[in-house]
């Protein structure tokens, strides 16, 4: 019984790493897509579109928001200028 335990075990942890390192390669594909939407206007524009209450709009919204935030810091904008879209 205790082979058995362990295989299921073993198999059990396989699978859950897989699951998770599919994901990495999703987030990494989805982080890469939305790069090239760079300036306040293009990403304001996306984060309408991404306006639903779903795990992959909120993604995608978490993504376009350290794209702001990194057009704003490497434009030189302060915190005051920085807008934040939930």
């Amino acid at each position: 019984m205790t082979n058995i335990r362990t295989t299921t075990l073993i198999r059990s942890v396989r699978d859950d790493l897989r699951e998770r390192r599919a994901a990495r390669a999703e987030y990494r594909a989805l982080k890469a897509a939305l790069a090239s939407y760079r300036s306040p206007a293009e990403i304001d524009d996306l984060l309408v579109m991404a306006d639903d209450e779903n795990a992959e709009s909120a993604l995608v919204r978490d993504i376009l928001s350290g794209n702001l935030r990194q057009y704003h810091a490497t434009h030189g904008a302060g915190l005051g200028a920085m807008r934040y879209s939930a």
